[in-house]
């Protein structure tokens, strides 16, 4: 019972005198400390720290898209808010490594090879991704929009870099949809050329066809009005001999020929034949149809529309973007965070201090 007794104040007076040391060495361990903090504050300050950043882009909203969807329905430009989305996001590395290079963020080291220099920049690339939209287990959409987001230890840089990949992109896209565009409605005015030399054709066959036919009944015409005047047959000598219905029956129904009209009138319907001149389509027959497709194809106002839809597009216009984002709210977010990283240099400091401290006590009881 007095070995407990003396075991338990032994300890209580060996608690006491730990205390006491640790207090008698405060100082020792708030210099620990201060050194731990000081190292801490020049890791924060001059050591490049991780940062993201991150950049919420939408699909262009309705009021946006109409004027794209008039043009869609003209049909020689196939383009809508999903179609734009999709253009965007398709395909951003090479923009991403060509402006790395143009703006010096990835330069190249002296003693790096171009292949070595270009996987470090596709490494450097692999940073930069979009996010697309998902949805919960439940089917809400946590997520309406797409997130670019980037690593990066110069986050000013890369804040410029980010804005020129996204004005790229969009120059792009807006040059590709334009030569899509012109090279369309190309195409469709020169079918309409092509339908309507066609059609112009068919009508100057018809109307050579037509000249033809009516030089050979001049000819014919001519020839039987020779032959009455040498039988000196002046006017119709036959319907001056009916003398009633019958006559005209069997005449009707008998070919006769032609001379037997007689020269007066025959000469007088050669010389209203030849004056029809150069206005032979007003005596041709079955051009309606033709002349209405020749009449469309000259006055076709599609391509005049496509334009007007056009001009209401921003394709048209200097302030074209595929998508909706602002680039001034582009967030930064350091990887690491400097208040913790305090908190624990100074639980760090402390704990080295006691230790310090301890084991000088301890060399000292021993001496």
């Amino acid at each position: 019972m007095q070995q407990d007794y003396a075991t338990s104040a032994n300890d209580e007076i060996d608690l006491r005198e730990l205390i006491l040391g640790l207090w008698r060495g405060k100082w020792l361990i708030v210099v620990v400390v201060a050194i731990s903090l000081a190292l801490a504050l020049a890791y924060l300050l001059l050591v490049p720290q991780s940062r993201v950043l991150s950049l919420k882009v939408h699909k262009i909203d309705t009021f946006e898209a109409a004027p794209y969807m008039a043009l869609e329905q003209s049909e020689f430009l196939s383009v809508n808010a999903d179609n734009l989305a999709i253009r965007f996001f398709e395909n951003p590395l090479p923009v991403l490594k060509n402006k790395m290079k143009q703006l010096g963020y990835v330069v190249k080291q002296s003693d790096e090879t171009d292949t070595e220099y270009l996987d470090r920049l596709g490494e450097v690339a692999a940073e930069f991704e979009f996010l697309p939209p998902f949805e919960d287990l439940k089917g809400k959409s946590s997520q309406p929009h797409w997130l670019l987001k980037m690593g990066t230890t110069t986050p000013d840089l890369a804040r410029h870099l980010v804005a020129e990949v996204l004005a790229e992109i969009n120059l792009q896209i807006k040059s590709k949809l334009q030569h899509q565009y012109h090279f369309n409605i190309q195409q469709y005015e020169l079918d309409l050329a092509n339908q309507l030399e066609d059609a112009n054709i068919a009508l100057n066959g018809k109307e050579q066809v037509y000249k033809a036919n009516l030089t050979s009944l001049i000819a014919e015409l001519s020839e039987q009005a020779q032959i009455a005047r040498s039988l000196d047959i002046e006017g119709n000598q036959l319907l001056g001999r009916m003398t009633g219905k019958s006559d005209m029956v069997v005449l009707a129904n008998q070919k006769l020929p032609t001379y037997l009209n007689g020269y007066i009138a025959l000469e007088k319907e050669i010389a209203l034949l030849k004056n029809r001149g150069s206005n032979t389509q007003t005596y041709m027959k079955d051009l309606d149809d033709l002349r209405a497709t020749i009449y469309k194809l000259e006055n076709d106002q599609t391509v005049v529309r496509a334009q007007k839809l056009y001009a209401q597009t921003s394709l048209g216009g200097e302030e074209f973007s595929a998508v909706r984002y602002d680039i001034h709210n582009l967030h930064t977010k350091t990887k690491t965070s400097p208040p913790l990283i305090i908190v624990l240099a100074a639980i760090l400091g402390g704990m080295l201090g006691v230790m310090i401290l301890i084991m000088r006590n301890l060399l000292r009881s021993d001496s």
